[in-house]
This record gives structure tokens, C-alpha cells and sequence, in this order.
């Protein structure tokens, strides 16, 4: 019964969604003006397979400066802006923005990086809130192309991730390189750190936990063979129709995409404390992709969710609760 109500509500949110494809295409792949086949990229990636630091840098060059500038208040967070570590050809892009839930007194900080898609942050921001009620400081990011980062004409996430392989390779490079730097910022403020990856965001979030050290990290409906899963997601169905007319293969889109798989970078997690969230009846995220996941982290402990993808709203409270749970025991 769980089961088919889970996945009957992802099925009807599905006909709410956008059907359409992403509106830009691009004819070439290319990433930092060179032009690659999916083969000779991942020959290329390959080097970077045991220093994944080395492709995702803090930033594009040596004079970059981490300024963060507060906008505004409301009464349960402060708002922050900063230029992006990496350049960008849409004007929209070039700023990021972090949503900051500061408690009185606390120790540690927590980095919650949402989904994909997502035309606003309204139920991330009340579950940033309850972290923040429960003692414990969160910082809500905007991921690159998303919210008020959308180029005009474009739907939040459309230029995210797509049939444009490198381009997407790109914008998780901008992204992860945007978290580098608030994690190296606030560091110093705090004992313990660490960040929380939902669905999409759980594939960046991996990243940034292969290049920096992190106190705990909770992937959270997200797994490895990143092509895999968007081959075979039923969120992803419009890319893969896109990559099909482009005539990618599912294996020759895990090759393009490994530099950005667990698969292929998993070993070199830094977190020293991992626990993994789990959705038994996921079609966005397929739980084979989930639980491979897990065997790349060697079997941390695991919280499994009786939902599908978009049905883990009715257990989004209790999911938070054990995240703190588990952090204050780690204070």
C-alpha cells in the first residue's frame, strides 16, 4: 500500500510538472572552450579520478576573493550575495545567493543543498528553520540557474543539468567551487560542520565532500552512476529524449559524466561520519543507484524511507529530526 501510494503521487505530480526539453542545445561539447567526444572527456577525467580537488578548484583563477554581502533580514534568516568563483555567460548567473538560519548559540553549522528544478526554496527554507529551532545554524544555498540565478526565458533548473553534457559538468564545477568557498569562510566558526545533499543536490553534495573535509554528510534520495540514473529516472525522461536525437548511449553518458559520479570518485569521501537516507520506492532516484551508493561508502548506517520521490513530503519532518538528532550526538 505505501508503495503505490508513493509512487501514485509522484505519477500526479508528474502531470503538474514541465514537459518540454531544455530550449538551448548546444551542437558542440565543450568544457573551458575545448571540444570533446563523451570518450576522449572521460579519457581526459581519468587523471583526476584519486584528486578530484585538482578538476573541482576553489576557483577559476588566483585572484578570486569569497566576499559574501548581506542583503537583508526577515525573522528567520539573513540573505547573502557573492560573485561566483567561476564565469558564466548569463548575467543572472554571475551572483550567488545563501539563505543563512543563525541560531544564538551553537556549534555547529549545517549546509543543506536542495533538488533540481525547484521553482522556489519555500519547504527547504521550513526545514532550514526547524534545524535552526533545534540549535544548530543552516545555510540554504541557491544552486547555479536556479530561483532568482534564472536567466530570463528559462525555467528555474532548465540550464542546470541537461542534454548539454558539459555544459552540466560545468555547472556542477561552479556549484561545488561556490561551496568550497563557504565551507572554507565559516570553518573557523564552527567544531563541527557538515551538509546535507537531497536528490540532485546530494550529487553535488557528494563532490564538495570529496574535496573537503566535513564532520557529517547525509546524502539523502541521491546515488551514484549518475548517468544511469538519469537515464532511467522518470524525472530525466526529457534529457534522455534529448540525448537520444544527439545519439548518446546510457553508457557513453556515465563515461562523460564520471567525473562527477561517485562511481569513479566515491573513495575519496572526507566526511568522517556519513548516514544515508533512503526512499525504498524511488523512480526518480532508483533505489539500485541509492543502495550502490552505499557500497561505495562501505555500508554506512541507513535510515530507509517508506516513499517514493515527491512523496517523501509527508516524511520530510521525521527525516529532519534524526539529521539532528544524529548531529547533536556528534557535538
Amino acid at each position: 500500500m505505501n508503495k503505490f501510494f508513493s509512487q501514485l503521487t509522484d505519477s500526479l505530480y508528474q502531470k503538474c510538472t514541465r514537459k518540454i526539453t531544455c530550449s538551448l542545445l548546444f551542437d558542440k561539447e565543450e568544457l573551458d572552450g575545448i571540444e570533446y567526444t563523451n570518450t576522449s572527456f572521460y579519457e581526459y577525467t581519468t587523471q583526476y579520478f584519486n584528486n578530484p580537488g585538482a578538476f573541482y578548484r576553489v576557483s577559476e583563477n588566483d585572484t578570486y576573493t569569497f566576499q559574501p554581502k548581506k542583503l537583508d533580514n526577515n525573522s528567520r534568516y539573513s540573505q547573502f550575495s557573492f560573485p561566483s568563483p567561476f564565469s558564466t555567460d548569463f548575467e543572472e548567473n554571475k551572483n550567488c545567493y545563501f539563505k543563512f538560519f543563525k541560531t544564538q548559540r551553537t556549534s555547529a553549522l549545517l549546509i543543506f543543498s536542495p533538488g533540481w528544478a525547484r521553482s522556489n526554496l519555500d519547504i527547504e527554507i521550513d526545514l532550514c528553520s526547524r534545524i535552526a529551532n533545534a540549535g544548530i545554524d543552516c545555510l540554504l544555498p541557491t544552486k547555479p540557474f536556479h530561483q532568482e540565478r534564472t536567466p530570463k526565458g528559462f525555467y528555474s533548473g532548465e540550464l542546470f543539468i541537461s542534454a548539454n553534457q558539459l555544459f552540466t559538468v560545468a555547472n556542477f564545477r561552479q556549484y561545488v567551487a561556490e561551496l568550497r568557498n563557504i565551507v572554507s569562510y565559516y570553518r573557523p566558526q564552527y567544531n563541527k560542520m557538515g551538509l546535507a545533499g537531497m536528490s540532485s543536490g546530494g550529487l553535488q553534495a557528494a563532490l564538495l565532500a570529496t574535496v573537503e573535509e566535513l564532520d557529517f554528510y547525509f546524502p539523502f534520495m541521491t546515488g551514484a552512476a549518475l548517468g544511469s540514473i538519469a537515464w532511467n529516472g522518470v524525472f530525466t525522461r526529457f534529457v534522455k529524449q534529448d540525448l537520444i536525437k544527439k545519439k548518446v548511449t546510457e553508457a557513453s553518458l556515465n563515461k562523460v559524466w564520471a567525473i562527477a559520479d561517485q562511481q569513479y570518485l566515491g573513495h575519496n569521501c572526507k566526511a568522517r561520519y556519513i548516514k544515508q537516507y533512503i526512499s525504498k520506492y524511488d523512480e526518480v532516484v532508483p533505489v539500485t543507484y541509492q543502495m550502490q551508493l552505499n557500497d561505495i561508502y562501505n555500508k554506512p548506517p541507513v535510515y530507509f524511507i517508506s516513499c517514493a520521490h515527491t512523496s517523501v513530503y509527508f516524511s520530510l519532518y521525521r527525516i529532519i529530526d534524526d539529521m539532528i538528532n544524529e548531529i547533536h550526538s556528534l557535538e
